[in-house]
């Protein structure tokens, strides 16, 4: 008698206890998922869960148990089971997962999802697309004079023409007719430096023809000097005042939060929904300027380019977190481990309500 008293009091303390941890994880779950909603209310509606959730497992056990009496077992034993499903595995058991598996990783989540993001906003401020795009259009332009240009050195040496004559005239229109259509190419009205002074030699030698090359590589070194300079001055990009204020104070507040994820103790769930926030505001800097990004890979660039909820964001709702689960983002994370602690914190308060309750006629 004693005994079996002493059982269910120590029965009814447990399941308080894992009922106290199973609340308290869906109360987080669902406050980081509506933020809006009291959090009193929230307590209120899962410890009322739970409850019913452990009383369809006694329906269950209880429609096992042939050594009471009991009518309508099977429609016991079903209803037991629809419970389960409706208040457990629909509410509970996803939103334990959930909050175990978000405070485990999101400080890494966010720390990389804001570093990444920044880069983003710190090319895009620098026109770093732009530019390097640029150095490739100069780059092949470049080499694509200097290729010609050496068509004039040998042909100079032309044992069959020495000299400078018709041949060469020829290559210098080629490199004149080269250095318009880049100037044409670029919108730029001054074609001044498209025209290459000729040279006559001081004598038909070779040393004579020597010195005039060498005099033509000297004036065509500083006309692309010149273009160079000229063509780098024309940087496109992100121009417009109150875009590059926009993309400044993104950073600035990124920089700020990633100051307050590495001083913060455990998780604060107020500076993750503030992080997410910033997160969602620089996002979208990204996409309406990502014409000038060059992004990592593909992945990036749906992400970014498409305007999509941050990863942070996507850690404070449950419904993304499985999805992203289901979709294999979270392999190798450690979520199956905390599905796993979720259904036995879960199932060990099933299992003492059933002994504190447990049925005896």
């Amino acid at each position: 008698m004693y005994q079996t008293n002493f059982l269910k009091i120590l029965s009814v303390l447990a399941f308080l206890a894992f009922a106290a941890v199973s609340c308290w994880a869906t109360v987080e779950s669902l406050h980081l998922l509506q933020p809006s909603v009291p959090i009193v209310f929230l307590w209120i509606a899962t410890i009322g869960f739970f409850v019913i959730a452990s009383w369809g497992s006694k329906k269950i056990v209880d429609s096992l148990n042939q050594n009471i009496y009991m009518e309508n077992r099977r429609w016991n034993f079903l209803g037991g089971v629809l419970i389960l499903i409706i208040f457990w595995l629909i509410c509970s058991m996803p939103t334990n997962t959930h909050t175990f598996f978000y405070r485990s990783v999101v400080k890494d989540v966010v720390t990389k999802d804001m570093s990444r993001t920044k880069t983003y906003l710190s090319d895009l401020l620098d026109n770093k697309k732009i530019k390097e795009q640029m150095d490739i259009e100069w780059t092949n332009f470049e080499k694509d004079i200097q290729i010609t240009f050496r068509k004039f050195l040998t042909e100079i040496d032309n044992p069959s023409r020495p000299g400078i004559g018709e041949r060469c005239e020829t290559i210098l229109l080629e490199i004149e007719s080269k250095l318009n259509a880049f100037d044409s190419k670029r919108g730029d009205a001054n074609k001044s430096l498209d025209k290459i002074q000729r040279i006559k030699p001081k004598a038909n030698t070779q040393k004579a023809w020597v010195d005039v090359a060498t005099i033509y590589a000297k004036n065509l070194d500083d006309i692309m000097s010149i273009k160079k300079k000229a063509f780098y001055n024309k940087v496109t990009g992100l121009t417009k005042t109150e875009t590059k204020n926009e993309v400044k104070a993104n950073i600035n507040n990124l920089n700020k939060m990633l100051t307050a994820v590495h001083e913060m103790d455990g998780v604060d769930n107020d500076v993750m929904i503030n992080a997410g926030r910033i997160l969602t505001e620089s996002y979208s800097s990204i996409a309406n300027n990502s014409m000038y990004i060059a992004f990592k890979d593909s992945i990036d660039n749906a992400i970014y380019k498409e305007g999509n909820v941050s990863d942070t964001d996507r850690m404070l709702s449950v419904i993304d977190v499985w999805k992203d689960f289901i979709n294999g983002k979270y392999a190798g994370r450690g979520f199956i481990f905390w599905v796993i602690i979720a259904i036995l914190v879960d199932v060990a308060g099933f299992i003492f309500f059933d002994i504190a309750f447990k049925a005896e006629n």
